[in-house]
């Protein structure tokens, strides 16, 4: 199952319609105003149709392989997933000053795994100066 595109209000349903529920929580989640609009403007030009995410009007049916296929085509190696973006995402909000609240609504989890999940980088991305450490091979920074 996909996802369909967000409701009038900008909201964006994350369990696919007909879905079921699973253990892993799905919150709808508001759009930010900006991709919002350029959501409507696609729709208005026949870019995309029914789905949030499409590719040659179908819907993309695994975020996992198009995801996998985007990396490849950019030639970014790594492990990478959505998911450490969405980890950075949160990193970057609280790293802004964004409202707890309104961070956790946007990406869809509660505050206090906003909190847990971005209280163990910011100190280390915050603290200045910058060094990188001596384990052989890799780039960390403390």
């Amino acid at each position: 199952m996909v996802a369909t595109m967000a409701d009038a209000r900008g909201i964006f349903y994350r369990l696919a319609e007909g879905a079921r529920a699973t253990n892993k929580r799905q919150p709808p989640v508001p759009l930010p105003r900006r991709l919002l609009v350029h959501l409507r403007r696609w729709v208005a030009r026949g870019i995309v149709s029914e789905y949030f995410v499409e590719w040659n009007e179908r819907p993309v049916k695994s975020i996992k392989t198009a995801f996998k296929t985007a990396l490849r085509l950019a030639k970014v190696s790594g492990r990478i997933s959505p998911h450490t973006l969405r980890h950075t995402a949160a990193t970057w909000l609280m790293q802004n000053g964004v409202d707890k609240w309104e961070a956790a609504g946007f990406l869809g989890m509660s505050v206090e795994m906003l909190v847990a999940c971005t209280v163990i980088t910011i100190p280390t991305i915050c603290a200045a100066p910058r060094t990188r450490s001596a384990t052989a091979g890799r780039n960390h920074w403390q």
